[in-house]
């Protein structure tokens, strides 16, 4: 199955340590924030657009607003103002230079944007430069982040001994950081299901899986699209236990919470596609048939009109 698992949770640390305990403006691009990490994406970015004008904002908040901003463009799945919002992030928060570590979670997820566009030789890059930085400042929850996003890109081209080392490394970082969620541990949760998968032991995959479920069940929005994802991928290894019902079940479920994400975004377009695999199974072809060639025909569109421009930003990586 593919894996579209976006990680983001630097964004989410740095915009709601920043902007919490602040009012007016900064309250509601703190709200806006919050939005988009639920899944609202549309409406994230109806509100933190003109914010982002206001002159009550300062230049670092305005990049980590920008940075917001491309975090909801790319749930959406548009990718061309995902990356010109990221870029301009990158620019405002390298010239301040006043908190790397806002830097740096722009790094990690602009590489998250180039996965989700499947360059994945420019979201290692990312990821790595991003991770420089982290370890420059010493932030043990940035690099857990950076380490488990790079096990993530390696899993994706089944390199498992350096996905493995990656997780490892991410796993020990977090021991030592003190600003990490629910979310974090879901994602590390998910991976390693992933490696069990590719091991062929789907038990620890439906286990693993089953443990993300759980980590996200406590983690703010019970409609976030990443809770979403993880129902379709405990559904995915059900299916490949011959479980059909538990299979449907999970996937059904799973298409329903990214749905209501955005019924045109990547993510829920490749659900169904998954979907209609299990539909196949149990005997249901015409709405199996259906279902993946309207999510296909989509998919393709949508990679074609969103990577015509694709690059690498090369004040990214210098």
């Amino acid at each position: 199955m593919s894996r579209v698992r976006t990680f983001l949770l630097p964004i989410q640390l740095s915009m709601v340590l920043s902007l919490s305990a602040q009012a007016d403006v900064h309250q509601l691009l703190h709200t806006a924030t919050q939005l988009a990490l639920l899944g609202h994406s549309k409406e994230a970015v109806e509100q933190a657009r003109p914010l982002l004008e206001s002159t009550q904002l300062s230049e670092p908040e305005r990049g980590r607003g920008r940075a917001l901003l491309g975090f909801a463009y790319q749930y959406q799945g548009e990718f061309q103002e995902a990356m010109s919002a990221y870029e301009n992030a990158l620019r405002i928060l390298k010239e301040r230079n006043e908190d790397p570590a806002d830097y740096a979670s722009a790094l990690t997820a602009l590489g998250t944007l180039y996965r989700d566009m499947r360059q994945f030789d420019a979201a290692a890059q990312m990821q790595m430069h991003a991770l420089h930085v982290e370890q420059q400042i010493n932030d043990h929850g940035g690099i857990a982040v950076v380490c488990a996003n790079l096990a993530d890109l390696e899993l994706g081209s089944k390199h498992i001994r350096k996905a493995q080392a990656w997780l490892d490394e991410a796993v020990q970082e977090s021991k030592l950081a003190s600003n990490l969620d629910q979310k974090f541990y879901a994602f590390v949760a998910s991976s390693e299901a992933w490696l069990a998968e590719l091991k062929g032991n789907t038990r620890a995959a439906i286990a693993g899986h089953q443990k993300e479920i759980g980590y996200l069940a406590h983690s703010p929005g019970e409609q976030n699209p990443t809770l979403g994802w993880a129902y379709m991928l405990l559904g995915k290894a059900y299916l490949k236990t011959g479980n059909i019902t538990d299979a449907l079940s999970n996937m059904g479920k799973g298409c329903a919470i990214l749905r209501q994400a955005g019924p045109e975004s990547p993510r829920y377009l490749l659900a169904q596609v998954e979907y209609a695999e299990a539909l196949e199974s149990a005997g249901m072809h015409a709405e199996a048939v259906q279902t993946k060639f309207e999510a296909e025909g989509k998919l393709r569109v949508l990679y074609k009109e969103q990577c015509t421009r694709c690059r690498i930003t090369s004040m990214a990586l210098h």
